[in-house]
């Protein structure tokens, strides 16, 4: 994990020019705001994990709200809508859609590190792009573990 976080800041350090850097820079504030938010939704989604603080709710509670996924609650019945357990999941749970901002924030983080914000402005189309862009890979890595891998291990034990 050090070796990663190193060489993260490695990477942001040399992709600004070396000469005019500014660790408190426009760039960069935006990015360790998008960061900070990024990890309050970590925070939420692991309290929610460890201490179950919506037990019980419909939308909150891991335990109840991942049957919102299927026709009345029975994953018999197959998905309540088109993507419900899969590219749309987020608009069925609030741990969903927490964790999607989790990740949409982090990637977020990243891109704004490694753009110009006085070029944003004409710009953010391409950077919202690159934002999807890399959240639409790191759902292929989490539906290749989660829906591919790990059932075929199951199996195997």
């Amino acid at each position: 994990m050090k070796i990663i976080l190193l060489l993260l800041i490695t990477t942001a350090t040399y992709s600004q020019d070396s000469a005019s850097y500014k660790l408190f820079s426009k760039e960069n504030k935006a990015s360790y705001t998008a960061m900070f938010i990024s990890g309050l939704c970590s925070g939420f989604v692991d309290a929610q994990l460890a201490y179950r603080p919506f037990r019980g709710d419909h939308n909150w509670d891991l335990y109840v709200s991942t049957n919102n996924k299927y026709k009345n609650g029975d994953p018999l019945q197959g998905e309540r809508f088109f993507g419900s357990t899969s590219v749309f999941v987020i608009f069925t749970d609030g741990w969903h859609q927490i964790s999607f901002q989790r990740d949409a924030f982090s990637i977020l983080s990243g891109t704004l590190s490694l753009c110009d914000l006085k070029d944003f402005k004409h710009q953010w189309k391409k950077v919202l792009l690159h934002v999807g862009i890399q959240y639409a890979s790191r759902s292929l890595g989490h539906y290749a573990t989660y829906d591919l891998i790990l059932p075929e291990v199951k199996k195997w034990q």
